[in-house]
């Protein structure tokens, strides 16, 4: 992969706590006990600030009972009283239920490099412990600035590991935009990252890994392939080329809610013709037909008005066309933890571990462990279907799912010590 670099601003590194006077409650904090919990932004829920406790998966927004305390929602997107856990803040110390939480101070050290004409914006965080190694985070799809990753933030640095997260191209800080690029222009930025993450004095002999969920799956092993990353952990990520992605997502979710094989054959083929407009294929008053012939048959797969022509949405699904993961997952060497979920509808398990499972036989991978979590969903929530329209109404991360990453990282952690 051909990159053009240019690092261009690193500011210097303070490490801070939240002060018992100030308004956000983000952090990391230590329980009586010595377990961690995180909290932070998770964007799929909107950008109020989630509580998650790494030992037990609980998760909850937080929300205002009063002044200095902060109720915890009683799933993850719900933010109405009764709060099942208070927060508070009174003098100079941070409660959880009454319980005193000590806040573990995090370093956030800004940077900025450029790939080609786009700058990339992110930050180093660690904490005052010497780093176990390094995990760089990669977006999944949609925007993608860095808060959007706290909870994976927060997790990796409770287990000891600096972090580097960056600003997805198009969101905050970073330039350019992300609806016009390729995937194999995000792997490239990715890359550029990995690149100034090597150069840091302080992470000198560290390993050095790669992380991300959903659409990083067909990002990561472009530069795994290279061997940029001492390992990788991906967390539901399609091993289907993207021309067949949509068609499988599609019928998973729909069966899951119910709809019937006819159904779904004509909601595949809706879907197939609106990806055929935005790459140009086909005219775009033939979506327009399709949709008035859906709607008037009470079509109840139909979320939307097929969006215009030159939508933002259609121009990156015109840039991913034809890309398939498989000539790179066919040459990844390096240790892997692949993690799916059994109720994931998104990224179906059963085919996306199978495809996955032979690319790294082919590729001779010794190396690699690969997971479903029967319960999980595409988030790894603990879900009783699986279906987005139940996301918001769960509760807690699958504990498992925590563990064993965990498991891995230490295994990491010791490798060719």
């Amino acid at each position: 992969m051909m990159k053009y670099i240019l690092f261009v601003l690193v500011t210097s590194i303070v490490f801070t706590a939240a002060a018992a006077g100030s308004e956000g409650w983000a952090g990391l904090y230590r329980k009586t006990g010595g377990s961690v919990i995180g909290i932070g932004e998770l964007h799929e829920f909107g950008k109020a600030e989630v509580l998650v406790d790494y030992s037990t998966g609980e998760a909850g927004p937080l929300f205002q009972v009063s002044e200095g305390r902060m109720g915890v929602g009683r799933a993850i997107g719900d933010q109405s009283p009764p709060p099942i856990h208070q927060l508070e803040r009174s003098g100079g110390q941070i409660r959880l239920d009454g319980k005193v939480l000590t806040e573990i101070p995090i370093a956030r050290q800004p940077f900025q490099v450029k790939n080609g004409p786009i700058k990339i914006a992110g930050e180093l965080v660690r904490t005052k412990e010497k780093a176990k190694g390094v995990v760089v985070v990669v977006h999944g799809s949609g925007d993608g600035p860095r808060r959007a990753y706290d909870i994976w933030t927060n997790f990796f640095l409770s287990r000891g590991w600096a972090v580097v997260v960056y600003d997805k191209r198009g969101s905050d800080s970073s330039t350019g935009d992300w609806h016009d690029a390729n995937l194999t222009t995000l792997a490239g930025d990715l890359d550029s990252v990995i690149t100034w993450t090597r150069t840091r004095p302080e992470l000198k002999g560290l390993k050095l890994g790669v992380w991300g969920v959903s659409q990083a799956g067909w990002i990561i092993p472009q530069i795994a392939a290279e061997g940029s990353a001492d390992f990788i952990i991906v967390q539901a990520g399609p091993a289907t080329p993207v021309d067949e992605f949509l068609g499988k997502t599609l019928e998973s979710e729909l069966r899951a809610y119910g709809f019937s094989s006819e159904e779904i054959g004509k909601a595949q083929a809706y879907y197939a013709l609106d990806v055929a407009v935005s790459r140009g294929e086909k005219p775009y008053a033939m979506i327009e037909a399709a949709y008035r012939e859906a709607m008037s048959a009470g079509a109840e797969w139909i979320l939307k008005a097929p969006d215009p022509e030159g939508a933002p949405d259609r121009r990156f699904m015109a840039a991913i066309a034809g890309f398939d993961p498989a000539r790179y997952w066919q040459k990844v060497r390096v240790p892997l933890l692949a993690l799916f979920g059994g109720k994931d509808h998104v990224v179906p398990a059963e085919e996306n571990r199978g495809r996955l499972e032979t690319f790294l036989a082919e590729a001779g991978n010794k190396q690699a462990e690969i997971v479903t979590l029967e319960n999980d969903n595409h988030l790894n929530m603990l879900a009783k279907t699986g279906v987005r329209t139940e996301y918001a109404t769960l509760s807690r991360f699958d504990p498992v799912y925590f563990a064993t990453m965990t498991r891995f990282l230490e295994r990491m952690a010791l490798l060719h010590r």
